[in-house]
């Protein structure tokens, strides 16, 4: 017997829940809620096997869902944001192509696409990178966000400046967009403060406890490393996707952002 926490594909719920890896997926489901769980995945969005199951351990986190139920949304956008040179695009570029670019200079708008699957559904993952936006960050950016479905949030924590206008930022575009919108708060650079604890300027609990206030995710990654880059994007985009499971036979459709 093992203790595990289960998560909904479905939505935030999470039950922590004592079981053999045999009856995994009839006390998950009853835990969750779910009729007919059968599928799983883990923190990066990826299958598990029933080999896997087997060898879960306690404390593992696991993402749950049934196969009856579809998705009515095939393309998920996002925009990545933050102060300049903190790694907006060495973090973009690291989830959609598994690369770590030691340096990149962006145009004034660029457009990623890449097709990702996350919890067994294919989707077209677009994102916005900003970085070459960074000279207009006292304009008007509304056009930044409008039609995106979540805001990845970047910061540097080997700087203290970087984390001060990422706050000023955050709480701007809050007030004058009124946002419905998903965001996950990256901190980056956590490598270098691996192998120097000194570099490091912003603690961690400071930024965790402030992401608890603003109600959004957050994470400490390393594009160069590729430490928590995937995972803080697939927990931000299954943010997203609660809305948009269909219920039991119901036809596949596509999202649609009013």
């Amino acid at each position: 017997m093992v203790t595990i926490n289960v998560h909904s594909c479905y939505g935030p719920k999470v039950e922590e829940v004592k079981t053999s890896q045999a009856d995994f997926y009839a006390n998950a489901g009853k835990a969750l809620g779910i009729k007919k769980a059968d599928l799983a995945y883990n923190e990066a969005g990826e299958l598990l096997t029933q080999a896997n199951i087997n060898e879960i351990q306690n404390g593992d986190h696991v993402w749950v869902k049934s196969s009856l139920r579809g998705l009515n949304c095939d393309t998920v956008r996002l925009s990545v944001m933050g102060p300049p040179r903190v790694g907006k695009s060495a973090i973009t570029f690291r989830y959609l192509n598994d690369q770590f670019v030691e340096s990149y200079d962006p145009t004034v708008e660029d457009t990623w696409n890449k097709v990702k699957s996350i919890d067994g559904n294919e989707l077209n993952i677009d994102i916005l990178d900003t970085a070459g936006l960074e000279d207009y960050m006292n304009q008007d950016v509304s056009s930044w966000v409008d039609g995106k479905h979540a805001i990845v949030w970047v910061y540097d924590i080997t700087n203290r400046m970087s984390w001060q206008r990422l706050v000023e930022q955050y709480d701007a575009i809050q007030v004058d967009e009124d946002l419905e919108v998903q965001c996950v708060v990256f901190g980056n650079k956590k490598d270098l403060v691996d192998t120097d604890p000194e570099q490091r300027k912003v603690p961690e609990n400071e930024a965790r406890n402030q992401c608890n206030a603003w109600g959004v995710g957050f994470e400490e990654t390393s594009a160069r490393s590729d430490t928590r880059i995937t995972e803080g994007f697939v927990s931000v985009i299954r943010s997203v996707l609660y809305n948009y499971y269909a219920k039991p036979n119901q036809k596949k459709g596509f999202c649609t952002l009013l």
